[in-house]
């Protein structure tokens, strides 16, 4: 368990939303899984600023370490999806900050359990972000 998260008080000083969701899982590298590993997600923006973020989208690991990333459906997919998640909470799995078991404990991700944890390895980073000052 994370310990900042037991303090009652605000006092995180960085905020990431993703914007473009092919864009971010496109350009960053995946360390923890073998090639040719996929995951797909249902990203909703719940928000409604960036719509185009709304689908299910498949993730596909290269030999490179990097993925290619294809629209299955939008923006109400069959039950293709491992993991439903809202577009803040992809901003948490993407930086490494939040595993996908974690989320769903907190009721910010939907899958099954399987799922989950393959999408938890996926997304793993050898050093998760950390802000030690607020700005």
């Amino acid at each position: 368990m994370e310990p900042r998260l037991l303090n009652p008080i605000d006092e995180e000083g960085s905020w990431w939303r993703v914007v473009d969701v092919v864009g971010a899982l496109q350009g960053r590298e995946y360390y923890y899984c073998a090639a040719g590993e996929e995951v797909t997600l249902m990203v909703e923006d719940d928000e409604r600023m960036c719509p185009w973020n709304n689908g299910c989208w498949k993730l596909t690991v290269g030999d490179d370490g990097l993925a290619t990333v294809t629209l299955v459906n939008s923006p109400h997919p069959p039950a293709a999806a491992d993991v439903t998640l809202g577009v803040r909470a992809l901003a948490s799995l993407w930086a490494g900050q939040s595993s996908a078991t974690q989320l769903k404990l907190w009721g910010l991700a939907a899958g099954e359990e399987k799922a989950l944890v393959r999408a938890s390895r996926v997304f793993a980073t050898p050093k998760p972000p950390q802000c030690f000052t607020g700005f």
